[in-house]
């Protein structure tokens, strides 16, 4: 087992032969700095391609999907509304899929994306 220490840059390497471990902070500093579990990835994630998704799949409310960590309600509303804006959802309490919003499910894109793709596939329909 072999520990070399730089002080000056507060680098410490330790190496064996299963594992490499580089430290570039003292514990105290990394306990005081970062939190212990870092917010589920739901929280942060823009929920118009997760309720597009979900639409596909044919779940009818989405509110209700079994989520590890639910999104917050608020959330999920103003992502059908932005769903609705782009014509992926009918208006309304069904907030069924159009023939669009099937469409822009199948992009592997954020729905805004798959949104703008099919509107310029479709302008060059038009023009030519």
């Amino acid at each position: 087992h072999e520990v070399q220490s730089w002080p000056q840059t507060n680098l410490v390497f330790s190496h064996n032969f299963t594992h490499i471990l580089c430290r570039l902070f003292s514990s105290a500093h990394f306990n005081d700095t970062f939190p212990k579990h870092t917010p589920p990835e739901i929280l942060n994630t823009p929920l118009e391609g997760v309720v597009l998704a979900l639409k596909a799949l044919a779940v009818d409310k989405v509110a209700q999907f079994p989520f590890p960590t639910p999104p917050e309600p608020q959330a999920l509303a103003a992502a059908q509304r932005c769903l609705e804006a782009l014509s992926a959802l009918q208006p309304g309490a069904g907030n069924l899929l159009t023939p669009l919003g099937r469409l822009m499910a199948r992009f592997p894109l954020s729905p805004r994306h798959a949104r703008m793709l099919l509107q310029v596939c479709e302008r060059l329909l038009v023009e030519c």
